[in-house]
């Protein structure tokens, strides 16, 4: 497999530990991130590989993926997660990490590459 089939990896993956966000990230298009930005109205945290978006934040030196995983988690601390859900189980707080069509991230488009958003983690009993 060459790098040119890599080029725009589908991701969708969730979890609640930083290992595994870790991971995750590691499975992008990308090895570093060169900004990021808090998007309010779909509630996550965007990273960018390239450009100057509005409201982009352009990071200090280009982050690794466990970066952007360990940022991500910071954000998560204070994130709004909604409502607990209510089941025959519990529920704790966790994340979803992903990428869209293409390996992008709307309306960012090749600009950005990953997003995390919290999610509530459910099981039974």
């Amino acid at each position: 497999m060459t790098d040119v089939l890599l080029c725009n990896p589908i991701l969708r993956v969730n979890g609640g530990s930083l290992e595994r966000l870790k991971l995750v990230c590691s499975l992008s298009a990308n090895e570093t991130a060169i900004g990021y930005l808090i998007d309010r109205r779909h509630n996550r945290i965007v990273f960018f590989r390239q450009g100057n978006s509005t409201g982009m934040i352009t990071l200090p030196k280009p982050f690794t993926m466990d970066q952007c995983a360990r940022l991500s988690m910071d954000w998560l601390e204070i994130a709004p997660y909604g409502a607990k859900p209510e089941h025959d189980g519990d529920s704790y707080k966790g994340w979803l990490c992903y990428t869209e069509e293409w390996g992008f991230i709307e309306p960012y488009s090749a600009n950005a590459f990953l997003a995390v958003e919290p999610q509530w983690m459910m099981h039974g009993k």
